[in-house]
């Protein structure tokens, strides 16, 4: 869940292409709305948004679901080094990035080589 809806947009058809069921999210408040009432594998969030950052989001929604993976994607050169935040997120991706970047951490994340379905 990206607030940037240009670079949301890209990478959600670059995942759809893939094989993913994606859904965006317009922002961080309307992210956890969705994470009460969806179940999702992977949450892919950036870290600077309006209201809360990406960081708050995952906590958030890892409280709510434990078993989802999350990707934090930050343009700044320091991890978030919190304790809540370390047990949130999965792996980070430092911007500028590229969609084969994310792919490759996603591939990582689930240990298995990324495959369309269909």
């Amino acid at each position: 869940m990206d607030d940037g809806t240009l670079i949301a947009n890209s990478l959600a058809r670059m995942l759809r292409i893939k094989g993913y069921d994606v859904s965006i999210s317009p922002g961080p408040v309307a992210a956890i709305k969705l994470c009460k009432n969806m179940s999702f594998y992977l949450i892919i969030t950036d870290q600077r948004m309006p209201v809360i950052y990406g960081s708050e989001l995952a906590t958030v929604a890892k409280h709510l679901q434990p078993a989802t993976k999350i990707i934090l994607i930050s343009g700044s050169s320091e991890r978030m080094c919190d304790i809540d935040t370390m047990m949130a997120v999965d792996d980070y991706v430092q911007k500028p990035r590229d969609n084969g970047q994310i792919l490759e951490v996603i591939n990582e994340i689930f240990k298995k080589p990324f495959t369309a379905i269909g």
